[in-house]
């Protein structure tokens, strides 16, 4: 992340990018899936009995919060922890954030077409680092 980047500036640049995103959600959430599964095919298999429709609704919640906390480090480390819990349940694996967040990084950078940039990338980046340490502290391994 560049020196000039703080969690205020990542924060407000996280806002900004994911209203766009949020105008075609259960397109942005397929896209993220399709990419995951291409860089982790070994993935899919915690997916074999999922509502896809409920799980798009699941990703954009939880982005949401991460989107909406990041800039309040108390409530974002409470509800990311929840979050990181709950997939230590799911078996997610640590070998799964790079994938993931290739994913995102990616549907972002289509859905934000001209407007992306490196401080967008950043910002997620910053906010996807965060979420990785919170899940290893949670038992991710």
């Amino acid at each position: 992340m560049s020196q000039a980047l703080n969690q205020d500036n990542a924060s407000t640049i996280l806002a900004q990018s994911f209203d766009i995103v949020r105008q075609d959600e259960s397109g942005f959430a397929r896209s993220v899936y399709d990419l995951f599964f291409l860089e982790a095919p070994e993935a899919k298999a915690l997916f074999s009995h999922t509502d896809w429709s409920q799980q798009q609704k699941m990703l954009m919640g939880a982005l949401t919060l991460m989107v909406k906390n990041l800039d309040n480090p108390s409530l974002f480390r409470i509800t990311m922890k929840s979050l990181a819990e709950r997939h230590v349940r799911y078996g997610i694996k640590a070998s799964y954030f790079a994938p993931f967040s290739n994913a995102v990084l990616k549907s972002l950078q289509q859905q934000l077409q001209d407007k992306w940039n490196t401080s967008i990338k950043d910002s997620w980046e910053y906010a996807f680092d965060k979420i990785k340490q919170l899940m290893l502290e949670a038992g991710v391994n």
